[in-house]
C-alpha cells in the first residue's frame, strides 16, 4: 500500500509536526534521566512519548499505517531498516510492558540496568543482517530468536547489565 498521507500536505505543518515530535522525544528522555534509567531505557522511554500518543490515535482511527510508519521523516534514518528493528523490538518487550503495567508492576523493560529492549534490538538487528546478507527469512528468524534468548538467558544467569545513567548535580 502506498501512503501519500503528507502529499498535500502544508510544509509548516509537516514541520510543526516533526517539531512536536522531537519535544516529546526529549521530555520523555528527560524524565527516564531523572529516573536514572540507563541509555536503552532513556531511548525507549523518549521513542514512546515522541511516538506513542499519535500511534494510538492512528490505530483508533483505522489509520493505516500510522503516522511514522507511513511518514518515515518522523524516524529521521528513512524507514526500511529502522522500522524493522523497531518492530522487532516492540514485538519483543511490548507484551510484558502490557503485562506489567495491566499488573500494576514497575515494567520489567524499565528498570535499572536490565538486558530486555537491548536484546530485542540485537535480535532485530541480527535478523535485518541476516535478510541483508541474503538469508532467506525463516533462518534469519531463528538466528533473531536465538540472539534475542541468548542474551536475555545470558542477563538472568550471569546478571548481565546495562549501566545506569546518574546524573551529576549542577556546577555551582
Amino acid at each position: 500500500m502506498v501512503n501519500d498521507r503528507g502529499a498535500g500536505e502544508p510544509v509548516g505543518r509537516r514541520r510543526a509536526g516533526y517539531a512536536s515530535v522531537l519535544v516529546f522525544a526529549l521530555t520523555g528522555a528527560l524524565v527516564a534521566s531523572r529516573k536514572q534509567l540507563d541509555l536503552v531505557g532513556i531511548v525507549f522511554i523518549g521513542a514512546l512519548t515522541a511516538v506513542g500518543g499519535g500511534t494510538l490515535r492512528d490505530l483508533m482511527l483505522g489509520r493505516d499505517p500510522v503516522f511514522w510508519v507511513g511518514e518515515p521523516g518522523f524516524v529521521v534514518l528513512a524507514a526500511g531498516p529502522v522500522i524493522v528493528v523497531i518492530m522487532g523490538i516492540a514485538t519483543g518487550s511490548f507484551g510484558g510492558l502490557m503485562r506489567d503495567v495491566v499488573c500494576n508492576e514497575v515494567p520489567l523493560v524499565l528498570k535499572q540496568g536490565e538486558l530486555y529492549l537491548t536484546c530485542a534490538f540485537c535480535g532485530a538487528a541480527a535478523a535485518l543482517v541476516m535478510v541483508s546478507l541474503g538469508w532467506p527469512g525463516a533462518p534469519a528468524l531463528l538466528v533473531c530468536g536465538g540472539v534475542t534468548f541468548a542474551l536475555r538467558a545470558g542477563s538472568l544467569i550471569f546478571g548481565w547489565r546495562l549501566p545506569v545513567y546518574k546524573a551529576r548535580p549542577p556546577r555551582a
